[in-house]
Order: C-alpha cells, then sequence, then structure tokens
C-alpha cells in the first residue's frame, strides 16, 4: 500500500521535539551559554530533525510499529548529519566559529536519541473495534505475543546502549552530576531486569473462550500499565536536567532561563501523560472488543 497522510500526534511529536532538544544540547546549556553558536547551533539540529520526523509521520506508510519506530530514527539521524555538515560547511567557509560544531559530550548524547526516537515512533495507534470472533482469537493473541516480543527486546536494547554511553560519559567527562549519572546506571539496569524477567506476555492457555478473553484482556492491560510507567522512567534524567538548569537560574538570577525549564518540566510530563492517555484508549478499543469491562 501506498503512503498515506496522516495527522502527527502531538504526545510523540512533542517528545521527539523533547528528546532531540536534550540530546543536541538545548536542554542542557548553562545560563553562562553563548547566546549565538551554541544555542543556535542547537536549535539549528533540533529543527532540522524535528522538521524530518514530522514530514515522515505525515507520509509514512503501512508497516509494523518498531519498523516505523527504526525509520523514524533513521531519519532524525539523517537530518541532524546533514545539517552538522551544512554547519561545518560554513564553519570551512569562515562563515561561522568553530562552536557550532557538537562538542565531544553532546556528541555522546546524540548517540542516545535514535533508540529513544525509535521507541516513541513505536508506539502503537491502531486499535481493533470490531469484536474479535473465535476463530481469530489464538492467531490473533500470538500476534499480540510478537509485537511485545519485539518491543521488548527494542527497548532492551535501547537500556543496555542508554546505560554503557551514560557510564562512559560519567567515566570521560565527569559531569558536576555524576553521582546522579550512576544513579541513572543503576535505575536502568533494574529497569533492563525487569523487562528480561516479567515483560514477556504470558502464554495463552485453552481453559475455555470465555477464560482465555479474560486472559487476553488483562494481559493487554498489564502491558498497558508496564509500558505506562516505563515512558516515566525513559524521561528521568531529562527531568532532572531540566530541574537542575531551572535550579542553576534562579541561583544565578537568570530568572527567564529558570522559567523556561521549570515550564519544560511541565511540558514534558504534560506529553508523557497525553500519550499514555491516547494509548489508554487505544487498550479500551481493544478491551472492547473482546467484550471485557476496562478496569
Amino acid at each position: 500500500m501506498g503512503n498515506q497522510t496522516t495527522q502527527p500526534s502531538i504526545a510523540i511529536v512533542g517528545l521527539q521535539t523533547f528528546i532531540l532538544a536534550a540530546c543536541m544540547g538545548l536542554l542542557t546549556q548553562t545560563p553562562d551559554a553563548h547566546p549565538i553558536a551554541e544555542w543556535g547551533r542547537s536549535i539549528v539540529l533540533v529543527g532540522t530533525g524535528l522538521t524530518g520526523l514530522i514530514l515522515r509521520t505525515r507520509y509514512r506508510g503501512e508497516g509494523s510499529p518498531l519498523r516505523r519506530g527504526l525509520l523514524d530514527a533513521m531519519t532524525a539521524g539523517v537530518c541532524v548529519l546533514l545539517a552538522q555538515a551544512a554547519l561545518m560547511g560554513l564553519i570551512a567557509s569562515g562563515i561561522l566559529g568553530p562552536d557550532w560544531v557538537l562538542p565531544g559530550h553532546l556528541r555522546v548524547l546524540a548517540v542516545v536519541a535514535p533508540p529513544i526516537l525509535c521507541l516513541v515512533g513505536a508506539t502503537e495507534t491502531r486499535v481493533r473495534i470490531a469484536p474479535l470472533p473465535h476463530n481469530r482469537l489464538i492467531q490473533d493473541y500470538g500476534r499480540f505475543e510478537t509485537r511485545v516480543r519485539r518491543r521488548n527486546y527494542a527497548e532492551m536494547m535501547a537500556l543496555t546502549i542508554i546505560i554503557l554511553l551514560t557510564a562512559f560519559y560519567a567515566l570521560r567527562f565527569h559531569p558536576m552530576v555524576e553521582p546522579l549519572s550512576w544513579t541513572f546506571v543503576t535505575l536502568y539496569t533494574a529497569v533492563l531486569l525487569y523487562l528480561v524477567f516479567r515483560g514477556e506476555v504470558r502464554p495463552l492457555l485453552p481453559v475455555g473462550e470465555d477464560m482465555m478473553r479474560v486472559h487476553y484482556g488483562a494481559e493487554l492491560r498489564r502491558q498497558h500499565r508496564l509500558r505506562g510507567a516505563l515512558w516515566w522512567f525513559w524521561f528521568i534524567p531529562l527531568f532532572a536536567g531540566l530541574l537542575t538548569n531551572a535550579a542553576l537560574g534562579v541561583l544565578k538570577g537568570q530568572i527567564v532561563f529558570a522559567v523556561a525549564h521549570a515550564l519544560g518540566i511541565v511540558g514534558l510530563a504534560y506529553f508523557i501523560v497525553r500519550l499514555n492517555r491516547d494509548r489508554e484508549r487505544a487498550v479500551r478499543q481493544q478491551v472492547s472488543s473482546l467484550a471485557i469491562p476496562f478496569a
């Protein structure tokens, strides 16, 4: 099937914006950052990557959620690389200064962006409204198991990458909040282990159609709760960074800087809540197709 025009999800686009802004240095600037080079570089890279993501969202074709997420990450990566190459060309020609190139510590953060962008882009929005007939119940549950398994593998790979990069970042650059970095490593390791041992879908046993439908609905709800909690875990470092910068802004008397980051905390929380609400609506429709009350 050919590409189709779709309306981008506000929650997904909002979270993608925060991911790019954080990993490209826009949300990690200090109150003393150079107002032209450092801020301008981040704005150009974030704007280019986000434009590519929005265009891809509007004209994406059919495919599995994970495939869509991978293409989202690749699109953003290519756009950012092209933008940085253009900036380097302007630097070589003497139009811009050397500060317009991402420094080493931000290059490490930039590598974190694709895995998380992939997971955000792979968020499922498809729902089943028509009742699920008996002859399709087991087959549909098998597809559900496969989707969750692939999602878990993607999340475990992303967690592994983030754990390794966070440890490298702390050891190599010794940031001001280095102890917090090791806290994140511990937290993400715990989440990784939880996914390994508890993230799989429980098998569907042949115990009668009614009980099978109840089991299916329970697993849909359990996976929904797990995914909803994970979204908050993914963005804990960003919340911490925004809070730290807001506090620094207050201490340095940069009220506008502090307020901007405080609003960033509110905005990030809003997009996570909205995404979870959208997913809950989709799960409700899926559960309703099984003729089971959503509790």
